[in-house]
């Protein structure tokens, strides 16, 4: 069964219990899954080091580093919602990464209130903390997968500083 992450900007939102507490989804989770020409972009996973991978990737073009929450659901709920997959390459630090990278043709909001719920009641909310987020793109740019070139000007000079202690 294959899946797809989704970069959230805080799981909290989507929090089942909350949604449960206000009688519906909080207004708030759709800043989860802003739009660009009505497309959600997305990521194809297959087991947990592809979603290190993806989600390492994605912190190196952000502008600070930070905490990275993410959604884990199934594929099959595009076909449930007839939305139709555009092949499309990422834009992170990881060539491989951006093959992985799919936009989903939402076309309607009904169409994304859908999503949304479908996310908020079936996908795994998950969390990855801002040492480890340090920690993995440090580990790829010393094992020659990313330049520091690759990386977004503001996280660069912390991660300098990290390969810094290690080298001496």
């Amino acid at each position: 069964m294959s899946c797809l992450l989704r970069k959230l900007d805080q799981k909290t939102w989507l929090d089942p219990e909350i949604s449960e507490e206000l009688g519906g989804l909080s207004a708030d989770s759709l800043k989860n899954f802003k739009t660009s020409q009505n497309c959600l972009s997305v990521f194809v996973v297959d087991g947990e080091e592809s979603i290190k991978r993806i989600i390492t990737a994605i912190a190196c073009r952000k502008q600070t580093l930070s905490q990275m929450d993410y959604a884990i659901f199934d594929y099959n709920i595009i076909e449930e919602l007839k939305i139709k997959v555009l092949e499309c390459p990422g834009k992170t630090a990881d060539d491989e990464v951006n093959e992985l990278h799919l936009d989903l043709n939402i076309i309607t909001a009904d169409n994304l209130i859908k999503l949304v719920e479908y996310i908020s009641k079936t996908a795994k909310l998950k969390r990855m903390l801002k040492k480890r987020v340090i920690k993995e793109i440090v580990s790829r740019v010393i094992e020659g997968d990313y330049k520091l070139s690759d990386l977004h000007e503001g996280i660069r000079p912390k991660v300098q500083e990290k390969l810094a202690k290690i080298d001496s």
